[in-house]
Formats: C-alpha cells, sequence, structure tokens
C-alpha cells in the first residue's frame, strides 16, 4: 500500500515540473491525488498523439518510409 501511495506522490511531483511539493502532494485528500494523476496522464498521452502526428507529417514530407 505505501509504495502505491509514494510512486502517486513521486509522479505527481516529478511531472508537475515543481508545481507541487511532497508535502503538498503528501497532505492532499486522495480523490484529489488520484485526479491530478488522471490529468497528468491525459496530458502526456495527448502531447504523445501531437508529437506522433508531427513526426508522421515530416516522414511524409520527406518521403520516408517505415
Amino acid at each position: 500500500y505505501k509504495p502505491k501511495i509514494h510512486d502517486e506522490i513521486f509522479q505527481i511531483i516529478m511531472h508537475s515540473n515543481g508545481g507541487m511539493t511532497f508535502s503538498d502532494v503528501y497532505h492532499m485528500p486522495i480523490y484529489l491525488r488520484h485526479f491530478y494523476l488522471r490529468r497528468l496522464q491525459t496530458h502526456y498521452e495527448e502531447e504523445a498523439k501531437e508529437l506522433r502526428k508531427e513526426f508522421n507529417k515530416s516522414k511524409a514530407r520527406y518521403g520516408i518510409k517505415k
């Protein structure tokens, strides 16, 4: 149980780019911690999707095949 909590805390702190401290996240209500985890996941999935789209555009532009 504790490793899961600390992994969540680590992920939020790491990916919030210094926007939250350990203490902020540790004392945060669980529902908010889960909200921020889901929101970060959505953010990075959207970012990866955009990067793939840009990569595919540049491959098409330069005629690169798989």
